[in-house]
């Protein structure tokens, strides 16, 4: 008897160990992707605030980080009349610019667009932001090699401008 208690007071201390080592994992898990996203998280927020101060954004539908030689944050999102707006912001200066979405190609469109131009290709993230004075679709897909290409696309024409 006294044998099989003692086995099983090992086996419930190797069980708790194994439960506390678990969940020491899944809380060092979070905390890890908390502090990656952070960057992101609060860009986001930011952009946002800026949206909703200079464009009076009531509902922000999408937030994009764009990276070139200069960053820009982009939301697009609706005002209080419903109408969509583009609000783009320099990362460096904090100048905001603010354009109707109806002037040019939604995400939706663009996606449709490199869909035709690369069909063996998957979309990998998009992205709009200023190139050259010029508002542009930065669009990041991955072929079957597993290459990734970076198309860039007018946001005012939907034509393509180049690959890089």
């Amino acid at each position: 008897m006294k044998r099989s208690k003692t086995k099983e007071h090992k086996l419930n201390i190797f069980l708790l160990s194994g439960i506390y080592f678990l969940l020491a994992i899944i809380l060092l898990s979070c905390l890890f992707y908390l502090k990656a996203t952070k960057p992101y998280r609060q860009a986001r927020a930011e952009a946002s605030e800026i949206a909703t101060k200079y464009a009076n954004i009531v509902k922000v539908d999408q937030f994009y980080w764009f990276n070139r030689k200069e960053t820009y944050f982009s939301v697009i999102g609706k005002d209080k009349d419903g109408k969509e707006k583009l609000v783009l912001i320099n990362q460096k200066n904090g100048k905001v610019k603010i354009f109707n979405q109806s002037e040019g190609y939604n995400e939706a469109e663009i996606r449709h667009q490199v869909a035709n131009d690369y069909p063996n290709e998957k979309i990998s993230k998009l992205a709009i932001g200023l190139k050259k004075k010029q508002i542009i679709w930065e669009v990041v897909t991955k072929n079957s090699e597993g290459v990734f290409q970076y198309h860039l696309y007018s946001f005012k024409t939907g034509e393509k401008i180049k690959n890089e």
